[in-house]
């Protein structure tokens, strides 16, 4: 898990570009392919995230602790 962290982390600093793409087409809530395929994209990474994090948490690998939202 810490490997994917700092991998996802240094993607975002190293592709600033992308980023700023990615969050401009995201922020124009207009529908086109592109658009389409960076929310697939961004799905299937949260997806699998999710995925990863259920089953350590389930496996007792990782422990689940509850954040408080503002």
């Amino acid at each position: 898990m810490e490997q994917y962290i700092e991998m996802y982390g240094e993607k975002i600093v190293n592709n600033n570009c992308f980023q700023r793409l990615l969050y401009q087409e995201m922020g124009m809530n207009r529908r086109n392919d592109l658009s389409d395929k960076l929310r697939d994209l961004l799905l299937k990474n949260v997806t699998e995230l999710d995925k990863i994090l259920n089953e350590g948490i389930a496996s007792g690998e990782f422990k689940r602790i509850l954040i408080s939202r503002w």
